[in-house]
């Protein structure tokens, strides 16, 4: 399992190191025994450098895919999205189930029809503290955090959230979710001024 997190800090795994040490201290044995004195080290580095420039290929394209994850999820944060059926159909498996911070669980067909009622009261949703976990080649869960925004301004409803997305055919597209409140978070006041009318003043503690 790859885990890597934020959008401008990445954290890369450790899991390859690991997976390296453990290998290497294997393969290092066997040779010994199998080659009667053989120098192994130069096949030891070889073999390293080749996982790490794999590593590297592997990292490169988690990074690729969580960008593309997290903009996809952001987009389905916004009223134009979530009003839009052909939109959101395009974003959510036809298997999607969730569970949401009310503890109600809903599929596709329920989330179509919520949706459909939504109205636009001036609410934003602002996501933040994005971290990505590789499951397997076609499936990707998405941690982060996010907070209601009021048409005043005021960060309110405070969650946790985790999402998996799944690849099939040529897109990604969410196939679960489900989201806890929270105690209140730390919110860049300079992303609490993006969704304040200019006549109110936003202050986070």
């Amino acid at each position: 399992m790859t885990r890597l997190a934020g959008t401008a800090s990445i954290v890369l795994p450790t899991f390859y190191c690991a997976s390296i040490n453990i290998r290497g201290t294997w393969l290092r044995a066997a040779l010994n025994k199998r080659m009667q004195g053989t120098p192994t080290a130069p096949l030891m580095r070889a073999l390293c450098d080749a996982t790490k420039s794999s590593s590297k290929t592997e990292s490169s394209l988690i990074i690729t895919a969580m960008k593309s994850l997290i903009e996809k999820e952001i987009d389905l944060h916004q009223f134009e999205t979530r009003t839009n059926r052909d939109k959101v159909q395009k974003l959510l498996h036809p298997n999607f189930r969730e569970i949401g911070v009310t503890g109600l669980n809903f599929n596709l067909s329920t989330i179509l029809k919520l949706l459909e009622q939504e109205i636009n009261d001036g609410n934003s949703i602002h996501s933040q503290d994005y971290e990505c976990v590789k499951l397997s080649d076609d499936l990707y869960q998405l941690f982060s955090k996010s907070v209601s925004i009021n048409s005043y301004g005021k960060p309110e409803s405070y969650a946790k959230r985790t999402s998996i997305w799944k690849h099939s055919e040529t897109s990604w597209r969410m196939i679960y979710h489900q989201g806890t409140k929270c105690a209140p978070f730390k919110i860049p006041s300079d992303k609490v001024c993006e969704y304040a009318p200019a006549t109110i003043e936003s202050t986070i503690g």
